[in-house]
């Protein structure tokens, strides 16, 4: 079964947008759970400094989040502008 170039440049596109995705929450783990760790082994001392990291591995697992709905949403729209774009072409309406 062949694909065409197209459809390889889109399965290529979601999979790059996945990995990155997948780093990013990654990341935002990683951050979430050093927070936890430093505040059990750091005590008090080291609260505020958990609380920014917790912050910011929240803030990244949303970016992450985020990062993978952004493509989707916009092969959705630029699909529903070809065939918008397809629909007023064919339209014998608007012909001169």
């Amino acid at each position: 079964m062949t694909r065409t170039l197209q459809q390889e440049r889109e399965r290529a596109r979601g999979l790059a947008t996945r990995i990155v995705a997948g780093a990013i929450m990654v990341l935002a783990a990683t951050l979430l759970v050093f927070a936890f760790f430093l505040t059990l082994y750091g005590g008090v001392g080291y609260l505020f400094l958990s609380i920014l990291l917790g912050v910011a591995g929240l803030a990244l697992g949303l970016v992450g989040f985020f990062f993978q709905l952004v493509p989707m949403r916009l092969d959705e729209l630029a699909s529903q502008k070809r065939e918008y774009d397809a629909r007023e072409r064919d339209d014998p309406r608007l012909t001169k």
